[in-house]
């Protein structure tokens, strides 16, 4: 009985996301000629993604003023996108 208990127990906190890692992808959108473009990067720590995100984002406007319109991090539990954040 006791190993059924711990089985169902580890099975509740899988299915609630307990074992998932919260992770940040850097994403950036820019301007290929007329269309929209997104770069995605690797997962990251929080403050990682923001630095990647920002960096990218000034990079891409310093070679041509405005190309780049929008800088986020994607917050992700496993392959799973939650929300964006700044």
């Amino acid at each position: 009985m006791p190993l059924v208990l711990i089985a169902l127990a580890a099975f509740g906190a899988w299915y609630f996301g307990f074992f998932t890692k919260t992770t940040y992808r850097a994403e950036v959108g820019y301007y290929r000629g007329l269309q929209h473009e997104w770069y995605v990067g690797a997962d990251k720590t929080r403050e990682e993604c923001q630095s990647e995100a920002i960096s990218r984002f000034r990079a891409l406007n310093a070679e041509s003023p405005g190309r780049a319109f929008s800088w986020a991090c994607r917050k992700m539990e496993g392959e799973t996108f939650v929300s964006r954040v700044r």
